[in-house]
């Protein structure tokens, strides 16, 4: 278990277009937060923000459609290799 919630490069790497945000947290050890989240047209679209103490962070998005689930990392700012 870790100490505290801090993603790392290590889990950013192992996360893969295509999971969903449950695969993701499995992974960093926590949720993120929420940072906004729309439905239009029956597509629903939420962003998650994943931030360390040092400023350094990833974001993913999330789109659901008619049962399916796409999850996808649009940033990375995390330190390390």
């Amino acid at each position: 278990m870790k100490e505290k919630d801090e993603a790392t490069m290590e889990e950013f790497k192992k996360i893969k277009n295509g999971m969903t945000h449950e695969e993701a947290v499995k992974i960093t050890g926590f949720e993120g937060t929420e940072m906004s989240s729309t439905e239009i047209g029956g597509i629903k679209t939420v962003m998650y923000s994943w931030e360390n103490d040092d400023g350094s962070n990833m974001n993913a998005m999330q789109t659901e459609y008619k049962g399916a689930v796409w999850f996808e990392v649009t940033d990375e700012r995390l330190g390390g290799s």
